[in-house]
């Protein structure tokens, strides 16, 4: 889904949910779902054009593993209740779980700035982030707590308009994981209709 001019294929919508389909067919354990859906899927709605020149490029030839950093524990996030904060080039605060934060090289991160939430583009690779790898229900995808003390970022679109983005991603992410929800079910249907045409009991 990378345009062209980022070295990408510019394929649409239709082409990724087979992708995606595909993906939950096989259970993928990979970070195609958190580095697309979601991480590169920001940059291409609120990046600027040096923003994604410079990230989506790597994106595409894999040098770079995203995730996308928005809840802060238990519950529904909420702009109101965002307690990661901005101040226009750091940023500090936790986010858990981060979906493939503990293998990540950079994470779009959902945070407070002034009266409204912003995305920030970071680098996980410095200083002022701390990793700690957490236990999820999801044994195909792996999960981090984050931890951003004074860690540099870029904002990505305007100042405080970050989670009417956010929910754009998140949206669009929902068909894509659908998807994967259908090729994993026609994976368990298929296997349970070959057990029972092949199954012996009783000699029979």
């Amino acid at each position: 889904a990378i345009p062209e001019e980022h070295g990408g294929l510019g394929l649409g919508r239709l082409e990724l949910c087979v992708l995606a389909e595909e993906m939950g067919r096989a259970v993928a354990p990979i970070p195609f779902a958190s580095t697309l859906y979601f991480f590169a899927e920001a940059i291409m709605i609120a990046g600027s054009d040096a923003q994604q020149a410079a990230v989506l490029p790597k994106v595409a030839e894999g040098a770079v593993i995203g995730s996308f950093a928005l809840s802060e524990g238990p519950g529904a996030p909420t702009a109101q209740g965002l307690t990661c904060t901005f101040d226009g080039q750091t940023l500090s605060g936790v986010k858990i779980p981060v979906t493939d934060g503990d293998i990540a090289t950079h994470a779009v991160v959902v945070a407070k700035e002034g009266s409204g939430a912003s995305l920030v583009l970071v680098d996980l690779n410095q200083p002022g982030v701390a990793r700690e790898t957490v236990k999820t229900l999801d044994p195909t995808r792996g999960h981090a707590k984050l931890t951003f003390t004074k860690a540099k970022g870029e904002r990505l679109g305007a100042a405080g308009e970050g989670w009417t983005v956010a929910e754009q991603v998140l949206d669009r992410a929902a068909v894509l994981i659908a998807f994967e929800q259908i090729g994993g079910s026609q994976a368990c249907l298929d296997m349970a209709v070959d057990y029972a045409k092949n199954r012996y009991a009783f000699s029979r």
